[in-house]
């Protein structure tokens, strides 16, 4: 696998990790929006019945409740989320680095084979040739086609 490869992974990876952090960004802003929401009928509601102190305390109580178990699993569903995501690049990177041994190990058995095949079918004219040199006769050596097959 090349560089350029891991690279344009990595990237689409962070580009992942990004649209979720995003994604999470807008969850967070419309929970927030839920509970402002809420804390404005709250507070209409206790100016309706000023009276009633009690009612008032009460309503005050549940409220914070409320924002701080909102705030809570805000930070749970975002930090799960953030866990997820890094599961997910760890296996990545582990199944990337695995696959990009497996090649090697793939590119490196092919180069064998083939020098191997090579040698194989080249040996056999290497012989040949040899053989046919061996029977040439000494006044015969200067002879340009016994120069040639010497070179070759």
């Amino acid at each position: 696998m090349s560089e350029t490869n891991k690279e344009e992974i990595l990237e689409e990876i962070i580009e992942d990790l990004e649209k979720a952090d995003n994604a999470s960004d807008d969850a967070t802003d419309e929970t927030q929006e839920a509970v402002d929401d809420k804390a404005d009928e709250t507070q209409e509601a206790v100016d309706d019945k000023a009276d009633n102190k009690d009612l008032e305390d009460k309503e005050e109580k549940s409220d914070k409740k409320l924002k701080k178990k909102e705030k809570k699993e805000k930070k749970d569903k975002k930090d799960e989320k953030i866990e997820e995501l890094e599961d997910r690049v760890k296996r990545q990177m582990a199944e990337f680095e695995n696959f990009r041994k497996r090649t090697d190990k793939e590119k490196q058995a092919m180069f064998d084979t083939g020098a191997k095949s090579v040698i194989e079918k080249i040996l056999p004219v290497v012989d040949n040739f040899e053989r046919g040199l061996a029977t040439v006769p000494e006044e015969s050596k200067e002879d340009p086609f016994v120069d040639g097959m010497n070179r070759i």
